[in-house]
């Protein structure tokens, strides 16, 4: 008589405790659940790769793009010393020009390749039109800066109402949709009970809730202008960052 062989967990309980090695059916010592499956959909070596490799490709852009920043203050810096001269005013707005498109299709790729069919429809349903939004907002803004440059000298009052509105909805939407991206990929740690430790632990959620004051900071003129975006990379960066600290945590566990 052929017995089938018993199936194994692979991860810790919702509880915490490990169960990793008992079979499926048998219950938690902690907290008496129910052993019901072994794993995770997206608990499985390929899964764990890509969302690690989409992480790093994802994180290390937003990165580059503090880039920006750090030239435009040596330029200040500089214009303050009487030292530099138009040079550096080139180099400020080619880095941006780079790694500002840069930072977008690389986020947009990586979001889209980490909405793999293992993390559930509405995960992957979620991911994609976050993305989409995102990358809307930012079409609107060049859009509208593009027939603002055509139509500079012949504009009406009824232009300058659409302007005023993208202001406010533009940053609304693009910082909307991170706040959602960020928020489903932080499922994923919670749902594998992954123990990160360290700054992985604690900053992404912080980070995430920090993009409302990130918001409401891109509003105000000028100061806002210049801290707004680094506050907003960092954040994004911290919450990419966490995705592959799990992955890899998830993968140390793996048989």
């Amino acid at each position: 008589m052929n017995e089938s062989m018993p199936v194994h967990r692979l991860f810790p309980c919702r509880c915490g405790y490990d169960l990793r090695g008992r079979a499926v059916g048998e219950t938690c010592p902690e907290c008496g659940w129910v052993i019901d499956a072994p794993g995770l959909s997206w608990w499985t070596a390929d899964c764990l790769h890509r969302l690690a490799r989409m992480s790093r490709l994802a994180w290390i852009p937003c990165l580059l793009l503090l880039a920006v920043p750090a030239l435009f203050v040596l330029l200040v810096t500089g214009s303050l010393l009487s030292v530099g001269g138009d040079g550096g005013w080139i180099a400020t707005i080619v880095a941006f020009l780079i790694l500002m498109p840069l930072q977008i299709v690389t986020q947009a790729v990586a979001v889209w390749r980490m909405a793999m069919p293992e993390l559930g429809p509405a995960r992957v349903r979620t991911l994609r039109v976050a993305m989409v939004a995102r990358i809307a907002a930012f079409a609107m803004v060049v859009a509208l800066l593009a027939v603002d440059a055509l139509l500079a000298s012949t504009r009406s009052g009824a232009f300058d109402g659409m302007y005023v509105a993208a202001y406010l909805l533009a940053p609304l939407l693009a910082i909307g949709s991170d706040f959602v991206t960020l928020g489903v990929l932080g499922s994923l740690r919670r749902e594998s009970s992954a123990l990160v430790s360290g700054w992985h632990a604690v900053m992404p959620p912080l980070a995430r809730w920090g993009l409302i004051g990130v918001y409401l900071l891109i509003l105000v003129p000028f100061l806002g202008w210049f801290f707004a975006p680094i506050a907003w990379t960092v954040t994004m960066a911290i919450g990419f960052a966490q995705v592959g600290a799990v992955a890899e945590v998830c993968r140390r566990q793996l048989p």
